[in-house]
């Protein structure tokens, strides 16, 4: 009987283990406006959808045009305005603090995270 519950149990509980899914970054086809906030919640930019990319807006400078962001396979990559990488956000697992808003984390040239990918 105890052979039978040290068999089972791993079949149990890999049977009820859910996994956990990253989210989706939007196509800009899906006409959603999406949001950079930072670290302490402030929204640094925005991201219009127009055609096959996002116009991306700085909100600190009363939202004047700063780049454009594409998707790249699962990955957003936001450029300035002279196509210099500035930015990339990819579907990953997001921290448990996280809110239901967040697509994803944004991460600067050096991989170093500077906020959040957020839905509106």
């Amino acid at each position: 009987m105890r052979g039978l519950a040290l068999f089972v149990m791993p079949i149990l509980a890999t049977l009820l283990a859910r996994p956990v899914d990253a989210q989706i970054i939007p196509d800009p086809a899906a006409n959603r406006t999406l949001y950079v906030r930072n670290n302490t919640g402030k929204i640094i930019e925005r991201l219009s959808p127009h055609g096959d990319q996002y116009d991306v807006y700085d909100a600190a400078r009363t939202l004047l045009p700063s780049g454009y962001a594409k998707l790249l396979g699962t990955r957003l990559i936001i450029y300035d305005r002279f196509n210099n990488v500035v930015a990339t956000a990819r579907a990953e697992l997001l921290p448990p603090d996280a809110g239901l808003s967040v697509i994803s984390v944004v991460r600067d040239r050096t991989g170093h995270p500077i906020g959040y990918l957020e839905r509106y």
